[in-house]
Formats: structure tokens, C-alpha cells, sequence
């Protein structure tokens, strides 16, 4: 008798998706879209196609499900938004006191995540301009205040490090900041990954939390990065 009630009830659900538009079927199919909400949070123009991909990688890496990747990432991006706490106003981009120096730009100039770039010489930063990774002079680069200089304790690290970020100039840049630690491919990079795997391949993983995504806030609670400037108007 069970059987025969669960077999009518395989039946009345197929005739009711054979009578939903093809809108409201896929609803009904997806009533949880964690996909829809990674990319609605990221709010940065990464697609649903490249998040898509980037979580089945992830999956495959961990032996794990994409569902369970793509909830781990959604626990992750609503861990690490930060305030937008900065005056929304441009100002000069300081000197770095050594190559290998980093620049933390809070949300949400970067996103309400905020951003990171690495300074290839004392002088010049490593950022992006349409779509590539290019190598800029501190002269042209004004950025919001509260903006802050920081160092890696690890002086043996910095040059090498500032190199590795300054020769990846003509990369494409990498839109999906929260799946950009799940391995060390180059072919593609986001600022938060080139500032991460410029100390990675020196042995020094910058990811505080060890996280699927590396984010600027992670970079900067790490124990060996420290604040010792903050870009804000003259008094």
C-alpha cells in the first residue's frame, strides 16, 4: 500500500513540473540557489558560470560535494565583509619603506571585502587596469583614506616576493576572490591572490584562517604582517 501511495506520488509531482513554466520548475528544483547568493555577496561581477567551475575544481580537490564546498564558501564571505568605514575621497599613495611591501585598501573602494596590492619596488605597485595585472608607479595611484601600508615580517621573503608579483605584469585578472586559495595555477590571478602566492612560493602562507578564499582582511590579521602607515588627509 506504501508503495503504491509513494508511486501516485511520483506521478502527481511529474504532472505538476509538467505544468509549471520552465522558470517556476527550476524554482522548485532550486529552492536553496547557494550560487545565486555567493555571486549576489560578492557583488563584484563574477559570473555564475566562473563560480560554478571554480566550486566543481574545489570539490574535486577535497573529494568532497560542490554543495558542500558552496556552503563553505557562503560561511566564509559573510565571516570576512567589513565595515565601509573610509571617507570616500582619493588621496596620494605613499612610498613603501621596502620592495615586498603591501597596500590594504578597505571596502568599499575594494569591495565591501576590501583589497590588497604588493608593492614590486619601493615606488611602484602591482595592480590591475583592464583586466591585466600591470606594474604602476606611487605617483599615479591615489587611493581612499584609511588606507594602510603594511610589512611582512620576514625581511629574507619581501624582495623575493616583490620579483615573483612584479613579473606576473600581462596575467588576466581573476574575479572570483572567495575559491582563490584552492591551488597554486598562476594562469589567472585576483590582487588578494597575487599579494598570497607571491609569499607562498617563498614558504609563507599570508591566509590567517586557511580558508577556500584568501581575503585582504585575512592577509592582514596575519601575525607576521604589520600596519605601520595610514593614509589619511594632512590635519
Amino acid at each position: 500500500m506504501k508503495l503504491g501511495y509513494s508511486i501516485a506520488g511520483t506521478y502527481l509531482a511529474a504532472c505538476l513540473a509538467v505544468s509549471l513554466s520552465p522558470a517556476a520548475a527550476l524554482a522548485a528544483r532550486q529552492p536553496d540557489d547557494k550560487i545565486a547568493e555567493i555571486v549576489s555577496l560578492m557583488g563584484n561581477g563574477v559570473t555564475r558560470a566562473i563560480i560554478e567551475a571554480d566550486i566543481d575544481t574545489a570539490a574535486r580537490s577535497m573529494s568532497t560535494t560542490p554543495d558542500t564546498v558552496a556552503i563553505q564558501v557562503l560561511e566564509e564571505l559573510k565571516e570576512h565583509q567589513v565595515l565601509k568605514t573610509y571617507i570616500p575621497a582619493l588621496y596620494p599613495l605613499p612610498e613603501a619603506r621596502h620592495k615586498g611591501d603591501l597596500l590594504y585598501i578597505p571596502g568599499p573602494q575594494g569591495g565591501v571585502f576590501g583589497t590588497m596590492m604588493i608593492y614590486v619596488e619601493k615606488d611602484v605597485v602591482a595592480t590591475f587596469n583592464k583586466g591585466v595585472i600591470v606594474n604602476r608607479k606611487v605617483s599615479e595611484m591615489r587611493v581612499p583614506r584609511y588606507s594602510r601600508l603594511l610589512t611582512v615580517d620576514q625581511p629574507k621573503l619581501r624582495s623575493h616576493a616583490a620579483a615573483w608579483a612584479e613579473a606576473q605584469a600581462g596575467k588576466s585578472i581573476n574575479p572570483d576572490f572567495a575559491i582563490n586559495g584552492d591551488s597554486l595555477s598562476d594562469y589567472r590571478l585576483g590582487a588578494l591572490e597575487l599579494v598570497w602566492r607571491a609569499y607562498r612560493y617563498e614558504g609563507l602562507d599570508l591566509d590567517s584562517d586557511s580558508g577556500l578564499g584568501v581575503y585582504a582582511i585575512d592577509i592582514y590579521n596575519h601575525q607576521d604582517v604589520t600596519s605601520y602607515q595610514v593614509v589619511k588627509p594632512a590635519n
